[in-house]
């Protein structure tokens, strides 16, 4: 069983520190944890999962602000079926209530 620090371990490395999946198995395997990388993707999903009314909560607070900043950034990621990049778009939203 996987205590909630090690979820959010898992999860913050993957999204702050960029970090795959893939490595991080490697890096536990190193250090004598053998854990799958869909056993990974599990926690992430679960993850998700847990913090989806939080994601909700904060998107309508930034849709009802007077105004709204919106980026999309193009940016190429690996898709795995055809062995080469593929452009995604990221968007970001935030909002500015000062004067």
């Amino acid at each position: 069983m996987a205590s909630a620090a090690l979820v959010s371990h898992v999860v913050v490395s993957k999204f702050a520190w960029y970090l795959p999946l893939y490595r991080q198995a490697q890096i536990l395997a190193g250090q004598g944890i053998q854990l799958d990388r869909a056993t990974l993707a599990g926690w992430v999903k679960r993850a998700a999962w847990w913090l989806k009314s939080l994601y909700e909560l904060q998107l309508r607070m930034i849709q009802a602000a007077p105004r709204l900043f919106c980026d999309e950034t193009l940016m190429p990621v690996l898709d795995p079926g055809r062995h080469r990049p593929r452009i995604c778009q990221f968007w970001a939203h935030a909002m500015d209530d000062r004067p």
